[in-house]
């Protein structure tokens, strides 16, 4: 065998260079662009919405529990002096407050579905609540921008989630504890609390399903 061909044989083969030509690189980056743009929303929505129910869960055991502590000092809840001889501050500061880890109470909010200013109540963990036109609306994160998302009205099941006060269970419930069945929280035909219309309900939807988001919820979350 010639080893002198063999050698140099060898020697051309290893030489020969390997790689992607530009457009190879190009259409790989393109590819790899097109599958992020497609699956980062889903991946953020995701993440936002595993952020809500936690809260929504949080304040939901957090407010209650206020409540209890304030009715053990304060007496039943049906004995509580009216929110119009005390103002809904001054309710608030004596009712609840006390009972709850408020960091900050001087700002204020626009409530999502009549368009009046109500004080906020800024709570150690970044989320707030206030006093809306019918109920405690609570804001998970970003209160004061709720409004400039959404607009005046709609907020709630959006950036802003209603629960209604129940002087007969000293307790905070859902935000349409009168409409017992899920159809009509979804319904807007049936009443402008559906939650594809003002979105009173859209946190029934969630409760009654875990405090879990479903696949079906009619409304974006976002802060």
């Amino acid at each position: 065998m010639n080893t002198e061909f063999y050698k140099s044989f060898s020697s051309h083969k290893s030489n020969k260079k390997t790689g992607f030509t530009l457009a190879e690189v190009l259409i790989t980056l393109g590819i790899i662009g097109v599958v992020a743009a497609l699956t980062i929303p889903t991946l953020i929505q995701k993440q936002t919405n595993a952020f809500t129910e936690a809260s929504l869960k949080k304040f939901y055991s957090t407010f209650n529990q206020a409540i209890k502590a304030s009715v053990e000092e304060n007496g039943d809840m049906t004995t509580w002096e009216s929110m119009a001889s005390l103002t809904v501050s001054g309710w608030m500061d004596k009712y609840i407050v006390p009972y709850m880890k408020v960091i900050d109470s001087s700002k204020t909010v626009i409530e999502p579905s009549n368009n009046r200013e109500y004080r906020l109540y800024t709570l150690a963990d970044g989320s707030a609540f206030s006093w809306g036109a019918i109920g405690v609306a609570f804001y998970p994160k970003n209160a004061e921008n709720c409004t400039s998302i959404v607009g005046s009205y709609g907020g709630y099941g959006t950036c802003a989630f209603l629960f209604n006060l129940s002087y007969e269970t000293n307790s905070i419930t859902r935000g349409c504890p009168h409409i017992d069945d899920d159809e009509p929280l979804y319904s807007s035909s049936y009443s402008y609390e559906a939650c594809p219309a003002r979105g009173d309900c859209c946190v029934d939807i969630i409760m009654r399903n875990g405090w879990k988001i479903p696949d079906n919820y009619p409304r974006k979350i976002k802060y």
